[in-house]
């Protein structure tokens, strides 16, 4: 008897555990259609892979089961892009999404036991990208400096938490970098040249890709991810790390000019902003002036270290790029930079002076603002005499001081707003 379990458990040993294939979710909006995959245990790459063609997108998996629950074929009838979904075999499954147009841009990525498949309608992507580089031109001709500042996270992907595994963490990596970088832009437009971009104002899931996107097609001076650690089996280690890419993949920063200059991004952008060896050129100085500021204020180890992996947004081509991991959440020391609202602004501060000492040292801009003056009608004036003495139209002064008729009287008081540059 004991022979028979013997061999029986040795059967079961021996058998192949699947990753289960749970469900689909979807959400359909004119902007975006978003398609997500759910998994029982968490993914690797080497188990996904996506084939694109003409008609179909097609998911090949490797050690997975269809759970019977999940559809063999779905209908996406408010779709404008995908027109139905269909999965072929229950072992190791073959899920196929059917294209109605080409007209799309696909984006995906894995997320713990997810699969995230995101499409965008060409044209809408186009008319965005325009929109921003119309909006980035009109800030150039104010001589203004762009930079973005892209918190990290958002929505579904909370980042690092604590407490560690618990259910209802009090402190999120989304929530602590989205505030982090509201402070910075709010220091760093102190300085009436310089525009902030979020990649992100709320509490949603931007895609690494449209992170990237956003600092090329503002054509940005300076692109800064803000992120935070985490290290649960060893909560005394803390610290501020700079990251900049390193050299070796500099190929694939050339890649994604190829696919940025795909999307109507004129030739002339592509050329001028998005050459990929500025990304590495510049970064080590811009990571060294934020090192030099932080260590202000933060009195333990901050160092730059260039990022093994292969991350998108330190390889966004054309611009200095780092991502600043802003100490350890596990940490005590750290998460007292969260909590406390003093710390927290002393730190966007440090982040926000390196950012400016950067582009100071690194351009020759003009600082300009608008100032007021107050000038007293004298004898004998007219408004064309005035309007020529401060260099500005007449119908402005009008429209500043409310004037219905060019009768002036001595004594008069007439508000000139001029914009002075240094």
């Amino acid at each position: 008897m004991w022979k028979k379990l013997l061999i029986l458990f040795l059967l079961i040993s021996q058998s192949k555990a699947y990753i289960l294939l749970k469900n689909i979710r979807y959400s359909i909006n004119p902007e975006k259609e978003r398609y997500v995959l759910d998994f029982s245990f968490k993914l690797k790459k080497k188990y996904i892979s996506v084939s694109k063609n003409k008609n179909k997108i097609c998911i090949y998996t490797k050690n997975v089961k269809a759970s019977y629950r999940f559809p063999k074929v779905i209908y996406f009838h408010n779709s404008k892009i995908v027109k139905k979904l269909k999965l072929f075999k229950k072992i190791n499954p073959k899920v196929c999404f059917y294209i109605k147009t080409s007209n799309y841009i696909l984006d995906y990525f894995i997320y713990k036991n997810k699969l995230v498949l995101d499409f965008y309608k060409k044209d809408i992507e186009r008319l965005k990208t325009k929109q921003r580089q119309k909006f980035a031109e009109s800030l150039r001709k104010q001589h203004k400096f762009i930079v973005v500042l892209d918190p990290g996270h958002g929505g579904f992907d909370s980042g690092a938490v604590w407490p560690v595994k618990s259910k209802r963490p009090y402190l999120k990596e989304k929530d602590i970098v989205l505030k982090l970088a509201k402070l910075v832009k709010k220091h760093l437009e102190k300085h009436p040249n310089v525009k902030v971009i979020l990649t992100r104002k709320k509490d949603v899931y931007v895609s690494l890709y449209e992170r990237s996107k956003i600092a090329t097609d503002y054509g940005a001076d300076i692109f800064v991810s803000l992120h935070v650690d985490s290290l649960p089996k060893s909560s005394k280690v803390s610290g501020v790390t700079i990251y900049i890419s390193s050299p070796r993949y500099k190929k694939y920063s050339q890649k994604m000019v190829r696919v940025f200059s795909r999307e109507s991004v004129p030739v002339k952008a592509v050329f001028e902003n998005l050459a990929p060896s500025i990304t590495y050129s510049f970064s080590d100085d811009l990571a060294y002036y934020l090192k030099k500021h932080i260590k202000k204020v933060y009195k333990r180890k901050v160092t730059i270290k260039r990022h093994p992996k292969n991350i998108v947004v330190i390889r966004t081509p054309g611009r200095p790029s780092v991502l600043i991991e802003a100490g350890f959440i596990t940490n005590k020391y750290d998460r007292n930079f969260y909590i406390n609202k003093r710390k927290m602004n002393k730190l966007a501060k440090a982040i926000a002076d390196g950012i400016y000492a950067y582009l100071k040292a690194h351009y020759n801009k003009k600082t300009c603002q608008t100032k007021k003056f107050v000038y007293h009608v004298k004898k004998g004036d007219t408004l064309w005499e005035i309007s020529r003495k401060f260099k500005v139209s007449i119908n402005k002064i009008k429209k500043w001081n409310n004037l219905k008729s060019y009768t002036l009287y001595q004594g008069q008081k007439l508000f000139i707003y001029k914009r002075i540059c240094n």
